[in-house]
């Protein structure tokens, strides 16, 4: 194997890799959406009524932004890696916010310390993998510079 061969087959599986991860987020969103459209009678037991609107939206939301991040990202846009960022990084603040202001479960309580543990384990990963130098120009260097392999 050259180097060559061996460095687009890294760029191979850390694009791939990401892209699952997109894709996986992307699913449960819209599994999300979806199921705050079914199951209406249930979410109004479960949380307050103002929220059912809002999971609606949300889903929706978040299904669009990891569409268009999966999009750039499959195509090696120079926006990928920074929509990755901030998908990641809005998407964990929402979730906190949607922790204590929407959940009644007790379970949230006990479950809090493993949660924003595995939270940050998540966004240090995600934010160590793209700051690798040969993640960086598989997508461009973000100054104006088209990514080196197409």
């Amino acid at each position: 194997m050259t180097k060559d061969s061996d460095t687009q087959t890294k760029e191979f599986w850390i694009v791939t890799a990401l892209a699952v991860c997109v894709l996986i987020f992307v699913l449960f969103q819209f599994d999300r959406f979806r199921m705050a459209v079914r199951m209406s009678d249930l979410i109004h037991t479960q949380i307050p009524a103002a929220s059912q609107p809002y999971l609606l939206v949300s889903g929706l939301f978040w299904t669009a932004a990891g569409l268009l991040s999966l999009w750039w990202l499959i195509r090696r846009h120079t926006l990928a890696p920074i929509s990755l960022k901030a998908l990641a990084v809005l998407y964990s603040t929402n979730y906190w916010i949607e922790q204590l202001l929407l959940t009644r479960s007790d379970l949230r309580k006990l479950n809090w310390s493993f949660s924003a543990g595995i939270n940050l384990v998540v966004l240090l990963i995600l934010f160590l993998m793209l700051s690798l130098p040969f993640v960086r120009n598989i997508f461009g260097d973000h100054n104006g510079q088209e990514p080196q392999n197409r």
